[in-house]
């Protein structure tokens, strides 16, 4: 599978990776959704995110990258990613 590239395929992609992990309808997990506190997402869950993460869209992130600390919600991971995709 390619690398998604496009920043504007960003949340949709994201939006269905965690529709697939945890269970959700794609529709449900909108950008004010909270990893841990709406999706239930624990330490192993999210390393498994990002890990999925890196592999669509072709990008590293280290668990010592600053940033991870910051994400609440799917905006934030969104942000973070089209940072990295636009790089």
């Amino acid at each position: 599978m390619e690398p998604v590239t496009s920043t504007a395929d960003v949340e949709p992609t994201i939006r269905r990776l965690l529709a697939v992990q945890f269970g959700e309808d794609e529709e449900a997990v909108r950008p004010d959704t909270r990893l841990e506190a709406d999706l239930g997402a624990d330490s192993l869950a999210v390393a498994e995110l990002l890990a999925g993460v890196e592999d669509a869209f072709g990008i590293q992130l280290p668990e010592s990258d600053p940033e991870l600390g910051g994400l609440v919600t799917v905006a934030d991971l969104v942000r973070l990613v089209r940072g990295r995709v636009s790089r």
